[in-house]
């Protein structure tokens, strides 16, 4: 609840600018759409999904985990009995 206003605090100029742009209306030609899917799906056969995510997937976990290395050492630098 309190994050909750913190954020509509903080996002209320942000959606006050976006309420004042004018509407933008437009049609895409469905030929652009199939030619766009069409070359994501060339695309993933030379360069499979499941390759790419796993590697994605590896490099995110990384990341996190040195994270929360990093907050573990921060935390336990104020406790005064472990040390720096």
């Amino acid at each position: 609840m309190i994050t909750e206003l913190l954020f509509n605090i903080l996002f209320a100029p942000l959606m006050l600018m976006v309420g004042v742009m004018p509407e933008i209306k437009g049609t895409v030609d469905r030929s652009f759409i199939v030619l766009f899917a069409r070359m994501i799906s060339s695309v993933a056969y030379f360069i499979p999904l499941n390759s790419v995510m796993k590697y994605l997937i590896a490099s995110i976990m990384l990341d996190i985990t040195h994270i929360v290395w990093k907050i573990v050492l921060r935390v336990k630098s104020f406790v005064p009995t472990m040390g720096p």
